[in-house]
């Protein structure tokens, strides 16, 4: 009965825009309160070594704070081919058997063939993203969070057919619907208080070591190294990239180079490892003697607190709390005064933010507690007037 209701509102929805032709942009969504139950697309496992796991998080805890159902998730969707001439109904997942995995005695070819008990296994296809929104719908999921950038044409494309769906995506571009709000956070206002921290420790070599040098990365980057040039002025940020999302032996072997080689005597990172940090502790992963010749260092991680692996002169870590904004959104949904116009938030609005401060100078703490009064105040915009170098990055930042 669900799926025929379903069904029956998308060929209502989709009759009327045929009638009607193109719509002017419709009143917005807020107008009514709504029942909130959210459906989650991820482009990954989200696993704690993903961008997509601090996403994870947040939809959990603002659903545990607001007593909501648990969110309903898919993973590893990465399929976002669809046909922009054919109409998506709440029926279009396809439907999938469930069985009990078959028992050990398995094992893999040099060509990836998989085989069980003599018997090839074909690998299963991934789930699309188009089926995996509609199953989402058809579960009832009124709020589609679409957490990863890859998705933005598809959910302009299914927020036009379900009017009734609330979309949230991350980093989008369409704001021209009532129906889907673009969300981003402003990263860099917390990388420009971890720089500001690491300028007032008055060390002047600073290791970063860094991802793919995305747009987003880039701003963190200069924004660390204003920063810590603020508050001394030699301040120099060496720059090591992967130019990948996660590896680990380039994570630890460029950071060992920024130490050894580069001469750097405080690390940080846009990495998602705590491997940075553990190299500046001088231990590995598990905590134990690496082999390392270098002293124990000041370090800045990343994503969460590293305090346990960032050893005995950690600072600080920029951390993500994307709940704020998810509490927010849910709230506004289930009153009626939600609005779709894109939101960015960032320190003032909790989105970002650093760890408390460990093992830092009083210079530090008095520092930050007027930089964090001064974005409380809206006064404080670390990028606004920069001008960067022409290879986009500030003055005092050099990219090895």
């Amino acid at each position: 009965m669900k799926r025929m209701i379903a069904a029956a509102l998308v060929c209502a929805v989709l009759c009327a825009l045929c009638a009607c032709g193109k719509k002017e942009k419709e009143k917005p969504a807020s107008s009514e309160p709504m029942q909130v139950k959210v459906g989650a697309l991820f482009a990954d496992s989200a696993s704690s070594t993903s961008f997509s796991h601090f996403h994870k998080l947040g939809l959990e805890k603002a659903a545990e704070a607001l007593e909501l159902d648990e969110p309903v998730c898919k993973y590893n969707v990465t399929d976002v081919s669809f046909d922009p001439d054919t109409s998506v109904t709440a029926t279009s997942a396809a439907e999938s058997e469930t069985s009990d995995p078959p028992e050990p005695e398995s094992y893999t070819t040099e060509g990836g063939e998989v085989i069980v008990r003599g018997i090839p296994v074909e690998t299963p296809t991934p789930e699309s993203a188009v089926s995996a929104a509609a199953d989402l719908i058809d579960q009832g999921c009124s709020v589609i969070v679409a957490t990863d950038p890859v998705y933005d044409e598809l959910t302009a494309f299914l927020a036009e057919q379900f009017n009734d769906v609330i979309f949230l995506q991350y980093r989008g571009t369409h704001t021209d619907l009532p129906n889907l709000q673009s969300f981003s956070e402003n990263a860099y206002e917390a990388f420009y208080l971890a720089g500001a921290v690491a300028g007032c420790e008055n060390v002047k070599r600073i290791g970063f070591t860094a991802r793919t040098g995305s747009r987003e990365e880039i701003d963190c980057i200069n924004a660390f190294a204003l920063g810590a040039a603020k508050y001394c002025t030699d301040a120099e940020v060496i720059v090591r990239l992967t130019h990948v999302d996660l590896d680990l032996e380039l994570e630890r072997s460029l950071t060992l180079a920024l130490v050894e080689k580069d001469e750097c005597k405080l690390l940080a990172q846009s990495v998602f490892t705590a491997l940075p940090a553990t190299v500046a502790a001088g231990t590995d992963a598990a905590g134990t003697d690496a082999g390392y010749k270098h002293a124990p260092l000041p370090c800045v991680g990343y994503g969460y607190d590293m305090m346990a692996d960032g050893g005995s002169k950690y600072l600080c870590s920029v951390v993500f709390d994307f709940s704020a904004y998810y509490r927010a959104a849910f709230k506004a949904l289930a009153d009626g005064s939600f609005d779709a116009s894109p939101y960015a938030g960032g320190v003032r609005e909790g989105i970002v933010k650093l760890s408390a401060l460990q093992h830092a100078s009083e210079k530090a703490k008095t520092t930050l507690v007027a930089l964090k009064e001064e974005y409380k105040n809206g006064t404080l915009h670390p990028l606004e007037g920069f001008k960067p170098t022409k290879n986009g990055y500030a003055s005092n930042v050099t990219i090895r």
